[in-house]
């Protein structure tokens, strides 16, 4: 984050609290446009899985275009971790609980991503080797 986002945000965040109790149908429009904001800022990021199916879908290559199974799990690694923060936050979980266990459990969360990181890599060799690989 940039020096100096943590005020600004907090700052918006006062407002959104503030016009919530005066307007609530504007605070629905501005959470709207936030959302959509959101979303632009993660396409760049998120979105080059979604476009290279469309652009191979444009193409009329379906057989190449259509790896479900590939998409599921991108979508699963995407998006699991959101559900989990929402439900953990849903049943009363605070940010600072959230952020204490992390710092916990810290070497464990990397451990286990480096070994999937380390499994897909195998997948990906095996399954989707190179031109030039010799087996």
């Amino acid at each position: 984050m940039i020096p100096g986002g943590a005020e600004r945000i907090k700052y918006y965040t006062a407002k959104i609290e503030s016009m919530q109790e005066r307007h609530p149908a504007t605070l629905m429009l501005f959470t709207a446009l936030i959302g959509v904001f959101v979303v632009l800022v993660e396409l760049l990021c998120t979105g080059a899985p979604y476009f290279a199916i469309l652009g191979l879908l444009a193409e009329g290559s379906y057989s190449q275009a259509v790896p479900l199974l590939l998409l599921l799990l991108y979508n699963l690694i995407f998006v699991l971790p959101l559900l989990i923060v929402i439900i953990a936050a849903y049943f009363g979980a605070t940010s600072e609980k959230l952020e204490t266990w992390r710092k916990e459990h810290r070497g464990l969360m990397r451990l286990g991503i480096g070994l999937f990181l380390v499994a897909l890599g195998v997948y990906m060799i095996y399954v989707l080797p190179p031109t030039w690989w010799p087996f």
